[in-house]
């Protein structure tokens, strides 16, 4: 499935509590069109795609933390596998902001560790997932998804 750009999603970025305060997100990355042209070269990619569950709204932010955080690990574990495996050209995209450090530095200390959010590159998630027959729903109530990729040659 071919990535769906759309600059109205970076531009959504701007109304983000975290927009400017990490190293990984907005204004602090490439442009949108540095995106768009780069994650188009890579061969191959892998969507992840985890279901959670927030019981009451009060536990959405902790939940949303948590999300990010579980994703990251198992992107980084498939990132791993790949350089094993010799490929070294890779990028790994998450979902929401990169939760890898404690304390975010501008610029990244940790590149190699970081997960850019898939929205921030302008990756419009929702309408690639319907590309693929999958339709998220909104407003999120009791279960969101968390979704990451990871392209590689």
């Amino acid at each position: 499935t071919e990535l769906i750009f759309d600059l109205k999603v970076t531009q959504a970025c701007m109304s983000c509590k975290r927009y400017g305060l990490t190293g990984c997100c907005p204004p602090h990355i490439g442009s949108f069109e540095y995106y768009k042209k780069l994650l188009k070269r890579y061969t191959y990619g892998k969507i992840f795609i985890e279901k959670f569950f927030a019981e009451k709204v009060t536990d959405r932010d902790t939940m949303g933390r948590k999300s990010s955080a579980e994703l990251h690990q198992v992107l980084l574990k498939e990132r791993q596998q790949l350089l094993n495996k010799g490929h070294y050209f890779n990028v790994i995209l998450g979902g929401g902001s990169c939760k890898y450090c404690k304390e975010c530095s501008i610029p990244c200390k940790l590149p190699h560790f970081r997960a850019l959010p898939l929205e921030a590159t302008g990756i419009n998630v929702v309408a690639t997932l319907e590309k693929m027959g999958m339709f998220l729903k909104f407003p999120v109530k009791q279960v969101f998804y968390r979704v990451g990729a990871i392209l590689w040659d």
